[in-house]
């Protein structure tokens, strides 16, 4: 499989199109397991002691940087935010989006995009809390806005939806669309067909994948 992913391309599972979000519907769960790794370099590596997934050809490139051989400039271009948020329970959220932003070696004045991304996903008011007290909505916030930081031009979402309640898939839904309206490039994996037509240019459906 052959795989590429620019700024201004997406060539998603050998379905190629100039799109602005491009959206997965998988009826199996496990579809998916080794796809989304393989795009956020999680599975950059040949993965020798996997017997079952193990990475054995083909290539996956974004925005020109090849994910075996150059992984870091690659995670550098992708926001990523997986089905359970990659989240730090014993941190606040403030201290854990500025353990993120140093991580991603951010360009962009701390405090000034921090804030900006505190209030884009409306966490300013829960920004000195330890995550672990969080709600699941909330929780979920928190990881949106870690995927954000940095400002990539391609966001990957794994079931952002799932288990969320109204009003915080409503504010996921606004986020996803300001990303769009930006011209970013959003792949999101979702059971809820009501979600990727209401957002997808390009869908993808994994037959025994």
């Amino acid at each position: 499989m052959k795989l590429k992913i620019t700024a201004a391309l997406l060539a998603c599972f050998m379905l190629l199109a100039s799109l602005s979000a491009c959206g997965k519907n998988k009826e199996n769960p496990d579809e998916t397991k080794s796809q989304i790794p393989l795009l956020t370099t999680t599975d950059a590596s040949d993965n020798k002691q996997d017997p079952v997934d193990p990475s054995t050809s083909g290539t996956v490139t974004i925005d020109g940087h090849e994910i075996l051989e150059d992984p870091i400039e690659a995670k550098r271009r992708i926001g990523y935010l997986p089905e359970h948020p990659p989240v730090y329970g014993d941190m606040t959220v403030m201290e854990y989006l500025n353990f993120v932003y140093d991580l991603k070696k951010c360009k962009m004045p701390r405090r000034s995009h921090l804030n900006e991304i505190c209030g884009l996903v409306k966490i300013t008011d829960v920004k000195n809390r330890v995550i672990r007290n969080l709600s699941k909505g909330y929780k979920q916030r928190v990881g949106i806005a870690q995927a954000l930081l940095g400002e990539p031009e391609i966001i990957i979402l794994d079931e952002p939806f799932s288990g969320l309640d109204p009003v915080n898939a409503m504010l996921l839904k606004d986020v996803v669309k300001e990303q769009i309206a930006k011209g970013k490039i959003v792949l999101f994996s979702s059971h809820q067909m009501s979600y990727i037509e209401e957002f997808c240019d390009s869908i993808a459906i994994l037959n025994a994948g």
